[in-house]
């Protein structure tokens, strides 16, 4: 507990150990859902951004039908929505 200076109360320790499992639990959900937007050929992204737990997608020359089924298969779709040669999608993690 010295070396990595954690405070002397298991309580404590506890209750540290178990905040930084929830925030490194957030972060892989997150890496997984960019993981298995990207391994999709067919989705030509142009814009990612992330903003708390919804992913903002702006997609390019990609059919609308195929991007929402591909993705409504893991995650939920908040909307999506076409404009001119791009869609943009907002997904729930």
């Amino acid at each position: 507990k010295v070396n990595s200076k954690l405070p002397s109360s298991m309580i404590q320790t506890n209750s540290i150990l178990k905040k930084y499992k929830n925030i490194t639990s957030k972060e892989k959900k997150k890496r997984e859902a960019i993981a298995y937007i990207l391994e999709n050929k067919d989705i030509k992204l142009k814009k990612l951004t992330l903003e708390k737990d919804v992913l903002n997608l702006q997609l390019i020359n990609t059919d609308k039908r195929r991007a929402d089924t591909y993705i409504s298969k893991k995650y939920k779709i908040l909307s999506s929505q076409v404009t001119s040669l791009s869609l943009d999608i907002k997904v729930k993690l």
